[in-house]
């Protein structure tokens, strides 16, 4: 697989290199059309980010824990304010909290505070939590059939208010050592009744993408392609490979030939924006 990216990689960008001529970058017309849009795309896949990590760092403490306290787990939930982003693990009856963990949105990478006691749960907790539920419930019986779950894969999902209802993410957590699970991702709206309004299916499949080391290889990017029905680069693969990267200590770009427009998307964290190249 890493073999075949690699190749039509080269393949669709040495030409480009190779002619002094001719810059690298798309047309000043498809970058003013195209430049509103990614910029939005990374501002969402910024926010998704940060409300993933915290599902990451908060599981990884809460497991920590005295067996006492995680044997009575019913789940968690993440809650956002203006600067923090709160999780919240519950107990079976959904009654009470058994940890409180807070982050500060401008690092999301250790918790400002954290609460191992058992409480009951305020009511905008439990609304939080019966939301959570429904949303999944309804967007799973609205497109059950239109989602798939590849072999391998346990969906994260990541959802938040939004000023017509809400928007949840499914997210693909993949097990495997030295993948990046690209693909196998949805985006679906519903309005303040929880009655689905969008639906987005952005990867046809699961695209593993391997980055095993090998003597004498190194990966310097990873390249796949979109369908015309799925024209740009995605918040969710752009979030994933962050935090795949980010695990893996690798500094690659993520490279997307949109079939639709005619050019590659490419993003690496060091970047503060999605470049459009020809």
């Amino acid at each position: 697989m890493r073999s075949l990216l690699l190749s039509l990689f080269l393949v669709v960008i040495s030409p480009l290199y190779g002619q002094e001529d001719e810059s690298p970058f798309a047309p000043d017309s498809i970058q003013e059309l195209l430049r509103p849009k990614l910029d939005s795309i990374l501002e969402e896949a910024n926010h998704i980010y940060q409300l993933d990590q915290v599902a990451w760092h908060s599981s990884d403490i809460f497991m920590a824990l005295d067996r006492e306290i995680t044997s009575k787990a019913g789940g968690y939930v993440i809650m956002e304010s203006r600067r923090n982003i709160t999780c919240i693990w519950y107990d079976r009856e959904v009654q009470h909290s058994l940890c409180e963990l807070v982050f500060r949105k401008s690092d999301v990478s250790t918790p400002k505070d954290t609460k191992i006691e058992e409480r009951e749960l305020t009511d905008d907790e439990l609304e939080f939590i019966d939301a959570k539920n429904q949303l999944l419930e309804a967007a799973f019986k609205a497109y059950g059939d239109q989602i798939t779950i590849a072999e391998g894969v346990q969906f994260n999902p990541v959802f938040f208010e939004i000023e017509e209802g809400w928007r949840l993410y499914l997210m693909p957590g993949y097990s495997g050592d030295y993948i990046i699970p690209i693909g196998n991702d949805y985006m679906i709206e519903l309005n303040e009744d929880l009655l689905p309004t969008r639906f987005i299916k952005y990867h046809t499949r699961l695209l593993p993408q391997t980055i095993e080391p090998q003597e004498g290889k190194e990966i310097e990017s990873l390249m796949h392609s979109h369908i015309k029905t799925s024209p740009l680069i995605s918040p969710v693969e752009i979030c994933i490979f962050r935090e795949y990267t980010a695990v893996y200590n690798l500094d690659i770009s993520l490279h997307v030939y949109s079939t639709y427009y005619g050019v590659i998307f490419m993003y690496n964290d060091s970047l503060d924006r999605i470049l459009i190249l020809n």
